[in-house]
């Protein structure tokens, strides 16, 4: 059996391994993006805890119970 040389084929094979080489690097970009997305996620959420325990903290110091009650 003779292999022949077909070069007209050779052209898609390497259009195909450029796009499969492509469609990699997306898959690498999407699950970077996936990573960053869920990373702010938990930064918003570690913010808005914080900012929740300011307002309560806040709130509690400006209570008159918890005023010093002590002043002369």
């Amino acid at each position: 059996m003779m292999i022949r040389f077909d070069p007209s084929r050779l052209d898609y094979t390497v259009q195909a391994e450029e796009l499969l080489n492509k469609l990699d690097i997306i898959a690498k970009v999407q699950e970077v993006l996936v990573t960053m997305s869920l990373q702010l996620s938990t930064s918003h959420e570690s913010v808005t805890a914080a900012a929740k325990l300011g307002i309560i903290r806040d709130i509690a110091q400006s209570h008159p119970s918890e005023k010093d009650t002590n002043k002369n």
